[in-house]
């Protein structure tokens, strides 16, 4: 008698103890999910990484960015963009499976023209092929400081050599000139990026002297 209720102490014991696991663990997953750049840190694949804001005044922007992210040099740009139209500016760093990249293109778009020309840009990215698929394009309205602009988003898969690349491309104009952003990772990585380029995307700040 004294061995069963042994027993059904210890089945009750780890009944509580794989409960209490479950619980913490969904605690944990919760934490991760509110988890925002916009508060300094985040976690990427069990790795705390601190985000900063990083002015490029020559683009007329700031944008956070993880604080060991560099500005990638040209010899690099033609390794990773050896079909050439490579962007003027690509950050990346060690252990972060993303990249982000800017350029002013010399296309003229007004702030009020973005709603018309992002359906024209998701049509050229259809046009490109079976290797390039769209998954999703918006216009969003973006508020910084009682400065009302608008950014265009095309979500799209691309193929590269040896792996499928997810792209976060996103489009601003300054100065009615079309600024372009494109925050690209391994599609194996979308879980955890996705959320990252959209808060990116959403800490954009025009300078003073770039509005539209």
């Amino acid at each position: 008698m004294s061995e069963f209720m042994d027993e059904e102490i210890l089945k009750e014991k780890k009944r509580i103890q794989k409960e209490q696991q479950e619980i913490l663990e969904k605690e944990i997953k919760g934490d991760k999910q509110e988890e925002s750049i916009f508060d300094g840190s985040v976690t990427i694949m069990d790795r705390p990484v601190a985000y900063e804001r990083v002015e490029i005044p020559e683009l007329k922007i700031s944008v956070l960015m993880p604080s060991d992210f560099f500005l990638v040099s040209d010899e690099v740009k033609q390794y990773i963009y050896p079909a050439g139209n490579r962007p003027s500016h690509v950050y990346g760093g060690e252990n972060i499976f993303y990249q982000l990249s800017f350029s002013l293109t010399a296309h003229q778009v007004p702030d009020e023209g973005m709603v018309k020309f992002v359906p024209m840009a998701k049509k050229l990215m259809e046009a490109m092929g079976p290797k390039t698929k769209v998954m999703n394009s918006n216009v969003i309205e973006h508020m910084v400081e009682e400065k009302k602009y608008h950014i265009g988003i095309v979500e799209f898969i691309s193929t590269a050599i040896d792996m499928s690349i997810y792209n976060v491309m996103f489009y601003v104009s300054i100065d009615n000139q079309l600024l372009m952003g494109n925050l690209t990772f391994p599609l194996k990585y979308k879980n955890s990026y996705v959320k990252i380029a959209k808060e990116t995307i959403d800490s954009l700040m025009i300078l003073e002297g770039g509005e539209e």
